[in-house]
């Protein structure tokens, strides 16, 4: 995730489930300490060391968010920056999506 980006996703942490993937980002104790001194604490990271499950996805460059709906299917994909109203427009539609 990329520090810009951080705000915005501690904002939607407190309505969505967010999930993190440390992509290039160390090992796991470089990405602990990182997590507990930004007091980053309100959402799942997941330490993809090997980058197989960024290979899995598809991802090839960061910040990249993804929004799945509750069936787990991707709805949204989006590489680069993107705003919190951004996200939450995609969140809100990948749930109007699953309603339907």
């Amino acid at each position: 995730m990329c520090e810009l980006e951080q705000d915005s996703i501690t904002s939607i942490s407190k309505d969505w489930k967010v999930i993190t993937i440390a992509f290039q980002s160390g090992g796991k104790d470089e990405v602990q300490r990182y997590i507990e001194r930004k007091k980053l604490t309100d959402w799942v990271t997941i330490v993809d060391t090997d980058g197989s499950l960024a290979a899995e996805y598809g991802i090839h460059g960061v910040p990249a968010s993804y929004v799945l709906d509750a069936e787990g299917t991707i709805r949204f994909r989006e590489v680069g920056l993107t705003s919190g109203w951004g996200l939450r427009m995609r969140l809100w539609l990948a749930k109007l999506l699953v309603s339907d």
